[in-house]
C-alpha cells in the first residue's frame, strides 16, 4: 500500500482488485503445479527438506566446509520499515496461563514467539518447511503442546503441509494424522481445542471441518464445505459454531450441539462469500455474523442472534466498513481477503470489525465508527491495512490485530494504537537489487503487501514505494538513481534515494506485464535499462525513452524472465515458462530455442565471459529436471540436475570468477562447481525458505538471497580452495542396497582416491561410484583428493540397517466359496506390512473365489524393506444350487413310487435319506435335498423339494341280491368311494357306479379321486344258473280209480318243490 501521503487519493489505493490476488496466486502456483496440472502435496516439500536435513547432518570430517562457507546472516528488515509494515501476520493465540506468552503465524514464514507481551520476537520454526502459518492452537491443560494449521488461509500462495503438533512449547514439530498427501492444495484455516477434554481436537480446512479424539493422531471427517472459523460456546462447549467459506456466494454459519460430531445450517446467503463471527462472554445465547458481499467483496451486513444461532437479524448494511476510505463510501471492498471480528470480552454490545480498516461498534452493530485508517499522518490513527486476525488479550480489554504489516494492539479501544511488530523477520520479497562493492550496501526489495523497501547503508529500512513491490534496480555508478515497479510492470525511477518517484512505464504497457515484470540494468552500463512484456525494449537514458526491440513471444504471452550478456549487450535471452527466444543483434532478429526444455522455466542466466553458454533454471516438481546449461546459444541443453532436491528452483546466478553456480529453490540455496558434478546445500544459517532472488557481489564476495517470507540474507561466495567433499544419494540404507558417491570437492582435482569398507567395490579412483553394501553395520566412507602438493580428506558415516525377515503361513491352501483362508506374514522387528492385496496388517483373511497369488513386503523401524517370498492359495467356487430332477407324478398316491435324480458329474452325492446315489426311489412323502460335492471337495444342498403322497381313495361295493342267480334274473352291484370319485369297471369299462348284472362273471370296480389316486374293489364274483326241466316220473300206475293214488317223481337236485 501507499504510504506516502494521504493526499495522494488513497481511495485509488483502498483496496487491492480480485484480478491483482489473482495474479499473485497465479504467480506463486504457475510453475509449482505437479506434472498432471494438480497442486502439489505439501507432504512432498516436507520429505524433501527431512532428505536436505539428514543429508546435511551426515556430511561429517573436513568435507562440510563447503555448507558451512556460506554463513548466511539475516540482514532485515527486523525493525518496522519507516512508513512500512514488517509482513503479513494470519493468526494470534495468547498462552493459557501466561499472557505475555504470544505467538503469531505468518502466511510464509513460519511460527513466532514473544515472551515479553510483544516488545520481542523469536521464530523456532526456520528449520521447518517454510509454511505458511494461519491458526495456532494451545492446550489449556498443558501448554506445552500446541497445534499449528498449515497454509496461507487468505491469500492461498504458500505451502501447507495439514497440522502440526509440538509437545515442548513449539521447539521441535511433528506432523498429526492430518496430513495433506492428495495433491491438492488445502490449507487449515481454525483449529479448536475442548478445555475439559484437550486430546479432542476440531479443524476448519478447506476441505471441511475435522475432529480429533486422540490429540490429533486420527481424524474424522465431519463436514466437506470449505470451513473458514469455529467459535465454542462460552458455557456449554458442546456448542460450536463455524462458518464457511465461497468466493461466488452461498456461505453459512454451521452449529453443532454435540462437539463438532454433527453439523446443521443455521444462516446462510447465496449474496454472501465468507463470515466472520463473535461471541461474547457475557451474553452466552448472543452471536455476531461480519458478512463480506460476494459481488464486491464489501460490507454486506451485521447481523446478530439472541437464541444461540435459532433465528438472526440484520443490525446494519452500511456504511461500508470494509472499504478502503474512511467515510464508508467505496463500493467495494476485500472481504473474501481480509475479515475479522471481535467482541469486547465485558461488553457484549460494543464490537470490533476489520477489513481494509478497522471501526468499531458500541450498540451491537447498528452504527459504526472508524478507529483505524491505513494511510498514516491523519486524523484517525494509522493501522497497517488489511486485517487478518482480531481477539482481546484474555483478562484484558487489550485488542490485538494481525494485519498485512504485522502485529498492532489497542489499550484504549481504538484511540491509539502500537505496532507491535519490531523483530518480526517475515517480510515476503519478490526481487531485490543491492549496490556493488560495499560492506554496507543500499538495498532495495520489492515484497508482497508491504511495497518496495529501502535499506540504507546504515541497515535502516523504510518503504519508500507502495502496492506490492516488485523488480527494482539500483545505479552502481549513482546509486542516488534508483527503480522500482509494482505488479503488471508499472516502473518508477527515483533521482533521490526514493524520496520520490515519477513513471517510466514503456507507452501503453502500464499493467500489460507479468505479475513481476522482468527489468534490469545492463550489466556494464547502468544508464542502458531493459523491460520485457510481450515486446522487449531498451532505454539508454535512464527510462526516459525506450525502444522496442521487437516482440518475439505470442500474441497472449508475458516474458517472466529476462537476461543480457554482460560481454555482448546485444545478446538478449527473453522468455516465459514454455517458449524462449535469443537475439544477438539487439533484437534485430529473434530465434526460438529451449527446444527439449520442460514446459516450466523460471529464470534464465548468460555466462558472464561467453554469451553463447545459457543456464535455465525450472520450478516444477518434476525430479532430476531443474538445471540445464546450453553451450550454444540454446540450440541444445544438458541437464546438471544431479544433487538437487525435487523442489522448484526459481533463480540462478554466475561467479563471474570462479563459474560457480547458485540457485534459490523452495527450501534454500544450492551450488556447484565447475568441477564437480553435483549440487550441494550452500545456505548454513539460512531458514529453510523459499528464494525467489539471488545477487552476487564478487567485489566483496557476498551471495545475497531474497526469500518469500523471511526478508533479505547475506552469505559469503564460496572461495577456491582445494576442499574435499562427497557427495552420497544416501547415508542411511538397508542391507544390500547400494549408494551412489560422486567427489563433491571444489577447486582442482588432480586425483581422487576412494575407500568403501562393507562396499563393493571396496575402492575407487573415479569420481562417480555405486557401491552395494551387502552387510549390516557402520561405514565410514573416505575420499582423499590432491591438487599438486594440497591434500585433502572428505568423511562420511554409512549406515547399513539389517532387513527384516518374513515368511507367510497359511491357514489352509484350498477352501470352498464361503470360507476363508488366514494369511500371516511371519517375522520379527517388522513395522509395517503391505501385501499386494492393498492390507497393511499382519494378517489378511482370503475370501474372494479363485487362486490368489501373495507377497508381502515388510519394513522394520529403521525403514528397510524385505519383500516374501510368492505363495498362492485358492478359494474353489462351490457348484451352483443342484437342482432335483423328478421321475414320475408329485404328488403320487399312496403305493406308488417316484425316482429323485439329481445332476450327474459330481463327484458324491448325500440325500437327506442318507443314500449315496445320483438316483433314489422314493415311496413315502416328505422334504428331500441333495448335497452334491464337486471334485475340489466343494459342496452345495439343493434347495428343498417337497413330495406329497395321496392316500387312495376308500372304496366299497354293495351287492343287492344274490350271486348265484337263475336265469333271468339279476343282482345290483354299487360302487361307493369318496366324493368326485370316477368309476371304472374292468370287464366292459363302464364308468358308473351302479351295475345290474344277469350274467355270470368276476366283476371289478377301479374308482379314481379328484387326486387321481386309483382303489381297486375285490373282486365279485355273479354265477347264474339255467332252468332245469323237472321230468315227473310216475311211480306206480298212470291210470287211477277214484280214491286210488300214485306216485310222481320229480327227480333229485331241486332245491325246492312247488
Amino acid at each position: 500500500r501507499t504510504l506516502e501521503s494521504p493526499s495522494e487519493q488513497p481511495e485509488e489505493e483502498e483496496g487491492e482488485e480480485d484480478a491483482v490476488f489473482f495474479g499473485r496466486w497465479a504467480d506463486f502456483w504457475r510453475l509449482r503445479l505437479m506434472p498432471d496440472g494438480s497442486f502439489p502435496s505439501g507432504q512432498i516439500l516436507w520429505h524433501q527438506l527431512q532428505k536436505k536435513i539428514a543429508d546435511q547432518r551426515q556430511r561429517t570430517g573436513k568435507g562440510t566446509r563447503t555448507q558451512s562457507s556460506a554463513n548466511f546472516t539475516h540482514l532485515g528488515p527486523t525493525d518496522i520499515p519507516t512508513n512500512g509494515g514488517a509482513g503479513r501476520i494470519n493468526c494470534i493465540a495468547f498462552h493459557p496461563t501466561n499472557t505475555n506468552v504470544v505467538l503469531v503465524g505468518a502466511p510464509s514464514g513460519g511460527l513466532w514467539k514473544s515472551t515479553d507481551g510483544g516488545s520481542t520476537w523469536s521464530s523456532s520454526t526456520d528449520t521447518l518447511a517454510t509454511l505458511g502459518v494461519s491458526a495456532i492452537a494451545f492446550d489449556p491443560s498443558n501448554p506445552q503442546v500446541i497445534y499449528i494449521g498449515t497454509g496461507d488461509r487468505d491469500a492461498r500462495d504458500t505451502y501447507g503441509v495439514g497440522i502440526l503438533k509440538s509437545t515442548d512449547g513449539g521447539t521441535t514439530w511433528t506432523t498429526t494424522g492430518l496430513n495433506w498427501t492428495t495433491n491438492q492444495n488445502r490449507v487449515v484455516s481454525a483449529i479448536l481445542i475442548f478445555p475439559g477434554t484437550p486430546s479432542t481436537l476440531l479443524a476448519a480446512t478447506s476441505n471441511g471441518i475435522w475432529r480429533s479424539t486422540d490429540g490429533g493422531q486420527t481424524w474424522s471427517q465431519r463436514t466437506t464445505t470449505y470451513a473458514m472459523e469455529l467459535h465454542q460456546h462460552p458455557t456449554d462447549p458442546t456448542i460450536v459454531f463455524a462458518s464457511t467459506y465461497s468466493q461466488s456466494g452461498g456461505a453459512a454459519i454451521l452449529r453443532s450441539t454435540n462437539s463438532g460430531i454433527s453439523w446443521s445450517i443455521v444462516w446462510s446467503n447465496n449474496a454472501v462469500n465468507r463470515i466472520a463471527l463473535a461471541l461474547p462472554p457475557t451474553a452466552p445465547r448472543r452471536v455476531y455474523a461480519l458478512c463480506s458481499s460476494s459481488s464486491s467483496s464489501s460490507f454486506y451486513g451485521l447481523y446478530m442472534s439472541l437464541d444461540t444461532g435459532s433465528t438472526w437479524s440484520q443490525q446494519s448494511s452500511s456504511p461500508n466498513i470494509l472499504g478502503g476510505n474512511t467515510s464508508g463510501t467505496s463500493s467495494s471492498g476485500q472481504g473474501w481477503y481480509d475479515l475479522c471480528l471481535a467482541v469486547h470480552p465485558t461488553d457484549s454490545t460494543m464490537l470490533f470489525a476489520g477489513g481494509i480498516n478497522i471501526w468499531r461498534s458500541t450498540n451491537s452493530g447498528q452504527g459504526w465508527t472508524i478507529v483505524s485508517y491505513w494511510v498514516a499522518g491523519t486524523s484517525i490513527p494509522y493501522v497497517h491495512a488489511d486485517q487478518h486476525a482480531m481477539l482481546f488479550k484474555p483478562g484484558t480489554t487489550d485488542l490485538w490485530v494481525g494485519n498485512d504489516g504485522g502485529v498492532f494492539v489497542t489499550t484504549n479501544l481504538g484511540s491509539s494504537w502500537t505496532d507491535l511488530s519490531s523483530g518480526l523477520a517475515i517480510l515476503q520479497v519478490y526481487r531485490m537489487s543491492v549496490t556493488r562493492g560495499s560492506t554496507t550496501p543500499v538495498i532495495l526489495a520489492g515484497t508482497q503487501d508491504n511495497g518496495t523497501n529501502r535499506r540504507t547503508s546504515a541497515g535502516a529500512w523504510a518503504q519508500v514505494y507502495g502496492g506490492d513491490g516488485m523488480e527494482n534496480g539500483i545505479d552502481w555508478v549513482t546509486p542516488s538513481t534508483m527503480y522500482c515497479s509494482v505488479y503488471y510492470g508499472s516502473f518508477y525511477r527515483s533521482t533521490n534515494s526514493g524520496s520520490s518517484w515519477s513513471s517510466i512505464t514503456p507507452s501503453g504497457e502500464a499493467s500489460n506485464g507479468a505479475w513481476v515484470t522482468p527489468f534490469l540494468l545492463h550489466p556494464s552500463n547502468p544508464q542502458m535499462l531493459y523491460a520485457a512484456y510481450r515486446t522487449v525494449y531498451r532505454s539508454t537514458n535512464r527510462g526516459t525513452n525506450w525502444t522496442s526491440l521487437g516482440a518475439p513471444l505470442s500474441t497472449s504471452a508475458r516474458a517472466s524472465y529476462l537476461a543480457v550478456a554482460a560481454s555482448d549487450p546485444n545478446t538478449i535471452v527473453v522468455g516465459t515458462a514454455t517458449a524462449m527466444y535469443r537475439t544477438t543483434n539487439g533484437g534485430t532478429t529473434w530465434t526460438a530455442i529451449g527446444s527439449g526444455l520442460p514446459s516450466s522455466v523460471s529464470s534464465v542466466a548468460i555466462d558472464p565471459s561467453d554469451s553463447s553458454i545459457l543456464w535455465a533454471s525450472c520450478s516444477n516438481w518434476a525430479s532430476g529436471q531443474k538445471i540445464f546449461r546450453s553451450t550454444d546459444g540454446g540450440s541444445t541443453w544438458t541437464n546438471l540436475s544431479t544433487g538437487l532436491p525435487n523442489v522448484p528452483v526459481n533463480c540462478i546466478a554466475i561467479d563471474p570468477r570462479s563459474g560457480n553456480a547458485y540457485v534459490g529453490t523452495d527450501i534454500g540455496i544450492y551450488l556447484r562447481q565447475p568441477g564437480s558434478s553435483q549440487w550441494v546445500s550452500y545456505d548454513d544459517g539460512l531458514p529453510n525458505v523459499i528464494v525467489r532472488d539471488i545477487e552476487l557481489d564478487t567485489a566483496t564476495n557476498r551471495i545475497y538471497a531474497a526469500t518469500y517470507g523471511r526478508g533479505i540474507w547475506r552469505g559469503n561466495l564460496l572461495v577456491q580452495s582445494l576442499i574435499a567433499s562427497i557427495w552420497a544419494s544416501s547415508t542411511t540404507i538397508c542391507a544390500g542396497d547400494t549408494i551412489r558417491f560422486a567427489d563433491a570437492s571444489s577447486g582442482s582435482v588432480s586425483t581422487r582416491s576412494w575407500t568403501f569398507p562393507g562396499g563393493i567395490p571396496s575402492v575407487s579412483t573415479d569420481s562417480m561410484v555405486a557401491v552395494r553394501f551387502p552387510n549390516p553395520g557402520i561405514y565410514q566412507v573416505q575420499l582423499v583428493v590432491t591438487s599438486g602438493p594440497a591434500t585433502d580428506t572428505a568423511r562420511v558415516t554409512i549406515t547399513v540397517n539389517q532387513r527384516p525377515t518374513v515368511t507367510i503361513s497359511l491357514s489352509a491352501q484350498a477352501v470352498c466359496e464361503g470360507d476363508s483362508i488366514i494369511a500371516t506374514a511371519n517375522g520379527t522387528g517388522i513395522t509395517r506390512y503391505q501385501w499386494n492385496t492393498g492390507d497393511t496388517t499382519q494378517r489378511i483373511v482370503i475370501r474372494s473365489v479363485g487362486i490368489d497369488t501373495l507377497v508381502v513386503t515388510v519394513t522394520n523401524a529403521a525403514g528397510c524393506s524385505t519383500r516374501s517370498a510368492t505363495v498362492q492359495c485358492t478359494v474353489f467356487a462351490r457348484p451352483s444350487v443342484p437342482g432335483i430332477a423328478v421321475v414320475g407324478r408329485n404328488p403320487f398316491c399312496d403305493g406308488d413310487s417316484v425316482i429323485l435324480e439329481a445332476p450327474a458329474g459330481y463327484a458324491a452325492y448325500v440325500w437327506s435319506t442318507g443314500a449315496t446315489t445320483q438316483r433314489i426311489t422314493i415311496r413315502t412323502g416328505g422334504a428331500y435335498t441333495v448335497t452334491v460335492t464337486d471334485a475340489n471337495g466343494c459342496s452345495r444342498t439343493s434347495d428343498t423339494l417337497l413330495l406329497v403322497r395321496r392316500p387312495r381313495p376308500e372304496l366299497t361295493v354293495d351287492i343287492q341280491g344274490r350271486l348265484q342267480l337263475c336265469q333271468g334274473d339279476s343282482v345290483v352291484l354299487t360302487a361307493r368311494s369318496v366324493p368326485g370319485a370316477t368309476f371304472f369297471w374292468l370287464d366292459d369299462g363302464q364308468a358308473s357306479a351302479r351295475r345290474v348284472i344277469r350274467t355270470s362273471g368276476t366283476y371289478i370296480v377301479i374308482a379314481t379321486d379328484t387326486n387321481g389316486c386309483r382303489a381297486q374293489s375285490q373282486p365279485v364274483t355273479v354265477s347264474v344258473a339255467g332252468i332245469p326241466a323237472p321230468v315227473i316220473t310216475i311211480l306206480g300206475s298212470a291210470t287211477l280209480c277214484p280214491n286210488d293214488s300214485t306216485r310222481l317223481d320229480a327227480g333229485d337236485g331241486f332245491a325246492t318243490y312247488q
